[in-house]
């Protein structure tokens, strides 16, 4: 069983982001569109910063959920701010085709 707050699945994708890269499954620079989002909202409304922050995708959202886990994490690890408190993220029935 997995710790809370353990990303071991987002570095897994990690691994596989080069593969995934190749493959047009979206729009060039969407995840980071909404990182960057997301860190202008957290910035506009700081009583949220420290809240559990979970990502959630179904059916073609269920493509890009991961790989914006992964772009949280990336910019948590590298400490840009304000830090979002990731715990995870949910994936239904993600489109594969």
């Amino acid at each position: 069983m997995e710790e809370a707050g353990d990303l071991a699945p987002i570095r897994e994708i990690r691994g596989r982001r080069e593969q995934l890269s190749g493959k047009q499954m979206f729009l060039p620079g969407s995840t980071s569109t909404i990182y960057k989002f997301l860190i202008k909202w957290l910035l506009d409304h700081p009583s949220f910063q420290s809240n559990p922050f979970y990502v959630a995708g179904d059916s073609y959202g269920g493509k890009m959920a991961p790989l914006s886990a992964l772009e949280i994490a990336d910019g948590n690890e590298k400490f840009q701010q304000p830090f979002v408190n990731l715990n995870g993220y949910l994936v239904g029935n993600p489109v594969t085709g």
